[in-house]
């Protein structure tokens, strides 16, 4: 029962044993209160922590009500999809979580630092990975490095001159054979690629030609794959 208190008018306000008796059970009662309070989670009592510092509460209910430890621990331990409205889709402001595949998708790059995406990094793979370029043959015994800058993984040469006496060689990396078409006759000699094998060579950042792929004066264009 809420305490009352009495509104003493000077001359007019009888000082009697039922308006003392009134103040000793106000007294008493906020006494009684704090003698009740308790460390347990007991309803309409005052909290008091116990000798450790703490004090308990029941399971929340309502968004602002204490939380238990717990309730936390089990907040903590929440490993399936979604927590905090994550999203394995590419939605601005969430949190990411992997889907049922163990993928999750991202926004398209714009800056260095973002994540990328396959379609982005496929459509950069197509930018890449051929070169074309031009030598002059200059007729020099044995074997001549042709430097592109890059570790080729399959070169095709061909001999700028007329259809019917058009060299070509394509060469593979670690392959054993290479593949040799001339109508030259004369022209035996269609210029293995030089590493280990035949084949392109890799240490050099480029190819090795010789002999009918390196005749002197004439202008042969190559494509290579990396």
């Amino acid at each position: 029962m809420a305490y009352t208190k009495t509104d003493w008018k000077d001359n007019e306000t009888p000082i009697s044993a039922a308006n003392m008796n009134k103040i000793e059970n106000g007294i008493a009662g906020a006494h009684t209160t704090i003698d009740e309070a308790t460390s347990a989670a007991t309803p309409d009592t005052i909290a008091r922590r116990d000798a450790n510092g703490r004090m308990k509460a029941a399971a929340p209910v309502e968004s602002d009500d204490v939380a238990l430890k717990s309730t936390v621990d089990t907040h903590a331990a929440i490993t399936t999809a979604p927590v905090h409205g994550s999203t394995s889709a590419a939605t601005p402001n969430t949190l990411a979580h992997r889907d049922a595949n163990g993928q999750f998708s991202v926004g398209a790059p714009t800056a260095d630092t973002h994540a990328a995406t396959k379609a982005y990094v496929d459509a950069q793979d197509a930018l890449k990975g051929i070169v074309s370029g031009t030598y002059t043959g200059n007729g020099a015994a044995g074997f001549r490095t042709i430097s592109t800058g890059i570790d080729p993984k399959l070169i095709y040469v061909t001999g700028q001159t007329d259809i019917n006496n058009s060299i070509a060689v394509l060469g593979m990396v670690n392959a054993v054979t290479v593949l040799g078409l001339s109508n030259s006759g004369g022209s035996a000699g269609i210029g293995p690629f030089q590493s280990s094998s035949n084949g392109p060579n890799p240490s050099t950042g480029g190819f090795t030609v010789q002999g009918g792929l390196n005749i002197s004066g004439r202008v042969y264009y190559y494509t290579v794959i990396y």
